[in-house]
């Protein structure tokens, strides 16, 4: 009689034990999560590739940007006799020639030099009211690539705005991620310097590039080329 009762004790357990392995099985198969559950505090990635990609895209239009106004502030200089600053303008823009985005710091160094020439060349242009020759053709190109930049710029300032938007949307679901969210922080750093500081750029742009018209009219220069890069409502 024992025998036969540790016999049917056995066999019951094995049918349990097929039914709660069926279960499992089934569980995966259809991808649903197992009787054990998930690891505690596992959390899902947040996507960040849409924000990764606007940035990277809009740092190198910003970059050409940049480009078109460091070249214009190196005519500048060179129409009114500042070489060194002349110098300095055109090794910044070959910095950023390279095709690839540039770091944060690099960056705020261009953005505070081109504003910080920018109120130089208003300045030189103040002492020196007329140009030579050499200095109106230089001072030609000038106007034609700071108008090239002001319009470039004030289609970037909207952009930035929206994408400044989405970027702090995704940081946001990051909250409970620190070391993730401080990893993408770092790598949008750039962008995020860039879109705090659009809305002045974009202003002081416009406001310089109407005085240097205003120059070069003065000093018998066409500026048809200049005034028709720039947006309508300049």
């Amino acid at each position: 009689m024992k025998s036969k009762t540790i016999g049917k004790v056995t066999a019951t357990a094995a049918v349990i034990g097929s039914l709660l392995g069926g279960v499992t099985l089934t569980s995966h198969a259809w991808d649903l999560p197992s009787l054990g559950g998930g690891k505690k505090g596992e959390q899902k990635a947040v996507n960040t590739d849409a924000v990764m990609e606007g940035h990277n895209k809009l740092l190198l239009r910003t970059q050409t940007t940049l480009q078109s106004l460091l070249s214009a502030q190196e005519h500048a200089f060179l129409a009114l006799g500042l070489k060194e600053k002349a110098d300095e303008a055109k090794a910044l823009g070959e910095q950023l020639k390279s095709g690839n985005t540039v770091s944060k710091d690099a960056l705020e160094r261009i953005v505070k030099f081109t504003e910080k020439s920018d109120k130089e060349i208003l300045a030189a242009m103040d002492k020196n009211k007329q140009l030579d020759d050499q200095g109106k053709t230089e001072f030609s190109v000038a106007i034609v690539d700071y108008a090239v930049g002001t319009a470039a710029g004030s289609k970037l300032v909207p952009e930035y705005k929206d994408w400044a938007s989405s970027a702090a949307d995704t940081m946001g679901e990051m909250k409970t991620q620190p070391v993730e969210l401080n990893k993408f922080r770092s790598n949008i750093a750039p962008g995020l310097y860039v879109s705090a500081q659009m809305p002045k750029l974009g202003q002081s742009w416009a406001g310089t590039s109407t005085s240097l018209i205003s120059y070069a009219k003065s000093n018998n220069i066409d500026t048809s080329k200049a005034q028709a890069a720039l947006p309508g409502d300049l």
